[in-house]
């Protein structure tokens, strides 16, 4: 009897062998991704392209809500680019791009009360998880410096993204 299991169990693993080498050589296409952070223009979505096998182009539109009366709130933006390490699920990445920084509180004036939304360059580093299925999670920090000078602080400003989503594969 425990022939004919081991004989079943061999028999069986070549086959799954090969669905997992499919599933590896999957090259990913693009990834949708949903979270928060200066990554994804704050709180919203972000979509990746790949160009290359470690290299993808990103995009983030999401809403910046408007925390107490008079803040600055709408539609946020980001791009940049994002390079990754080698590795199909696990993989560590370094991104570079243009993001919303800093929301700067209510300032009144004689003209009235008002808020702003700084932009500027970002770095940060990061971590990837991919797994075959598509399940997608992202981590990334750093800092970015702001193009517009904050009425208070300084130019550089903490950058963080954490996101969750999908990564779609090419099957080959």
């Amino acid at each position: 009897m425990t022939w004919c299991y081991l004989g079943m169990s061999l028999a069986l693993f070549p086959g799954a062998a090969v669905a997992q080498d499919r599933e590896m050589v999957a090259t990913p296409k693009a990834t949708l991704l949903a979270g928060l952070g200066n990554d994804f223009g704050w709180v919203g979505t972000q979509a990746s392209a790949y160009l290359g096998p470690r290299l993808t182009l990103f995009a983030g539109l999401s809403y910046t809500p408007a925390v107490d009366s008079g803040d600055p709130s709408g539609i946020t933006w980001a791009a940049g680019l994002r390079g990754f390490s080698r590795g199909r699920r696990h993989t560590g990445l370094l991104e570079v791009g243009l993001t919303q920084l800093v929301v700067e509180t209510s300032v009144t004036t004689l003209a009235g009360v008002w808020g702003r939304r700084l932009y500027g360059p970002s770095a940060q580093l990061g971590y990837q998880y991919a797994s075959p299925s598509g399940l997608t999670a992202l981590v990334t920090f750093g800092a970015g410096y702001t193009l517009s000078a904050p009425v208070t602080g300084s130019r550089f400003q903490p950058a963080l993204g954490l996101g969750l989503g999908y990564t779609f594969r090419k099957r080959v």
